[in-house]
């Protein structure tokens, strides 16, 4: 995700901040992408601390043992987030398209990159 280094973290294009370790080379202002592996980001769950982002499940695709859910967070800016299939029954217990989501993970789980 595209975003612009600020206070210890990444501001997206969305206007949300993402607490994020940043590498001591990147300065306030750098232009950088932020990404997430998608086994580490939670969907509709958190604990505290996590960083959290709303959006809107784009597509999902079924995988065998996992589901990819890819989340809108804005215009042009979307996340894939793994789901594990072992806790649902049927496909209809699954994100349907269009529904609202939070995605929350870990800030030590964030990379910068330049």
């Amino acid at each position: 995700m595209a975003g612009v280094v600020e206070d210890g973290g990444v501001r997206l294009a969305n206007g949300a901040l993402c607490p994020a370790p940043v590498p001591e080379d990147c300065t306030a202002g750098a232009e950088v992408q932020l990404s997430v592996r998608p086994e580490k980001i939670w969907l509709d769950e958190h604990e505290e601390g996590m960083v959290q982002l709303t959006g809107t499940v784009a597509e999902r695709v079924y995988v065998g043992t996992t589901t990819q859910v890819i989340v809108e967070l804005g215009p042009e800016t979307r996340i894939v987030a793994l789901e594990q299939n072992t806790h649902v029954s049927h496909a209809s217990d699954r994100w349907e398209i269009g529904h609202p989501v939070t995605l929350s993970w870990r800030p030590e789980h964030s990379r910068v990159l330049r």
